[in-house]
């Protein structure tokens, strides 16, 4: 019982030891001692801190009228435009769903899109919507209604990266966007992206429209590079500009690496092109578009000042087993209408061909050697061709052999893809693209103008690829090279 007595003594001298402690430290430092607190006095009380906050802004709106209306016709703009932007969710099925017994649909992604009629067609990004499932489509207005629908796939083409949604409801008012003409759009137009990265509904983003024609792989579309921030989950929203169009869809950006990051690089797919599909799709079911089998580029400046009457664009390269080899259409042939219609440059070309009718016979006019011929075209569909995979075709420096195959293997492993060249004192090829790992990206270098394959001279890309052809054969391939004003050769030997 002592002991237990004891026990309680002892805490309650600790106790109150601590207490007395904390008070005597706390209170010391506000000039309130520990005997004023036995005493029952009261500790002062803490006095506020002054302060004065700042009672209008550093300019007033008037003095910035500028600037002030600018800021209004942006959120004017804005609120305009957000009604018609949508978020598109959809899950992709789960390839171990049943060995694991998981439940399908477990992996749920995210895109962005925008309404283009009143009935509720959505355009997108084809990889938003690649191979996913329950794709549900979310709108919103800017009084903070939303509402989620299921939505199903009209038609997509993946060479273009377009897709076209239906709404399935029964609503024929919805908010629509104009899709513009990207054509007439110039490097240095403010433009705005909107979409919904990384889940952050309806984001806007400011930039410039930075360059246009931009090829982020061969054979692939000309994007319109802008500096507007692209984030994921942007995909597929429109770029529009400052009266709200859509000019293009967001569709990619360049990040860098962690040695040299990239920002502010990103691309859209022009409206015209999105306009393309859309009509194919609506009008067929499925996007259609003619195929030639051509690369070509427009005149450069250098060119069109020692001949200004000279307009159109010139073929630099003509594809194997393509409809323009079947009309004998050569390198450096400069096309100067299409269908009658005058052409001015190579984006206009490339859409006019998209929009042919596969089957449909075009006239094409061009100058060959100063002189102005006319040749008929069969126009294919671009579905049937692998663009990115073809090669150039040889015609027009010999006949060819008859085994386009191995010719097209052959020249692929070669790894050199040439252009022509436009200066004065050059009689040659230029070096354009290098294959990673070939033998031939140890000795040449990206814009070495090559003269000469062993013994022949060449003065076009046919030429020398044909060259390149009839020397495998010789037991070496020797390459005449000027490498920034200086002589180069380059022998090659087998295996190639």
């Amino acid at each position: 019982m002592q002991d237990t007595f004891k026990r309680i003594l002892i805490s309650v001298a600790i106790f109150l030891a601590a207490t007395g402690a904390i008070y005597l430290l706390h209170f010391q430092q506000e000039s309130y001692s520990f005997f004023d607190f036995l005493q029952g006095k009261r500790p002062p009380q803490q006095q506020s801190e002054q302060y004065t906050t700042a009672t209008g802004p550093a300019v007033d709106r008037a003095e910035v009228p500028g600037l002030a209306s600018l800021n209004d016709e942006i959120a004017k703009l804005t609120r305009a435009v957000m009604p018609s932007v949508v978020s598109i969710e959809t899950s992709t099925p789960d390839p171990n769903a049943n060995i694991f017994h998981r439940p399908r649909n477990t992996r749920p992604d995210q895109g962005s899109g925008f309404i283009v009629t009143r009935e509720g067609h959505v355009i997108t990004n084809y990889h938003v919507v690649k191979e996913k499932q329950n794709i549900r489509i979310h709108v919103s207005t800017n009084d903070e209604q939303h509402k989620m629908y299921p939505a199903i796939i009209v038609g997509a083409t993946e060479k273009l990266d377009i897709a076209v949604l239906k709404i399935q409801s029964e609503r024929d008012d919805f908010p629509a966007l104009k899709l513009g003409n990207s054509d007439a759009v110039h490097v240095g137009e403010v433009v705005f992206a909107i979409g919904n990265p990384y889940g952050l509904q309806k984001s806007v983003t400011q930039g410039n429209v930075s360059a246009l024609d931009r090829r982020i792989s061969d054979g692939g579309p000309a994007y319109m590079q802008t500096s507007a921030p692209i984030n994921p989950g942007s995909s597929g929203g429109p770029l529009i500009n400052i009266v709200g169009e859509v000019i293009g869809i967001n569709s990619i950006v360049v990040r860098g690496t962690a040695e040299q990051p990239a920002q502010g690089i990103g691309f859209a797919i022009p409206a015209n092109d999105a306009n393309m599909a859309l009509t194919s799709i609506m009008d067929k079911g499925a996007p259609v578009l003619g195929y030639a089998g051509l690369a070509f580029n427009d005149i450069p400046s250098e060119i069109r000042e020692q001949n200004p009457k000279v307009n159109g664009v010139y073929i630099t390269q003509v594809f194997a087993n393509s409809p323009a080899e079947d009309a004998r259409l050569l390198p450096l042939d400069v096309i100067t209408r299409y269908q009658g219609q005058p052409v001015t440059s190579r984006r206009q070309l490339a859409r006019l061909i998209h929009g042919t009718e596969p089957g449909t016979e075009v006239t094409i006019e061009i100058i060959r050697r100063n002189q102005q011929h006319s040749v008929n075209l069969t126009v294919a569909n671009l579905a049937d061709r692998n663009v990115v995979a073809e090669l150039p075709s040889d015609q027009s420096a010999a006949e060819p052999s008859g085994n386009h195959n191995a010719e097209r293997t052959f020249l692929k492993r070669f790894g050199v893809t040439v252009g022509p060249v436009f200066k004065a004192n050059i009689a040659g090829v230029k070096v354009e693209k290098l294959r990673e790992g070939s033998k031939t990206a140890l000795s040449i270098e990206v814009d070495d103008f090559i003269t000469g394959v062993n013994d022949t001279t060449v003065s076009s890309p046919a030429e020398f690829y044909r060259a390149v052809l009839n020397a495998r054969n010789d037991g070496r391939i020797e390459l005449r090279i000027i490498r920034r004003g200086r002589l180069v050769r380059a022998i090659f030997e087998p295996p190639y």
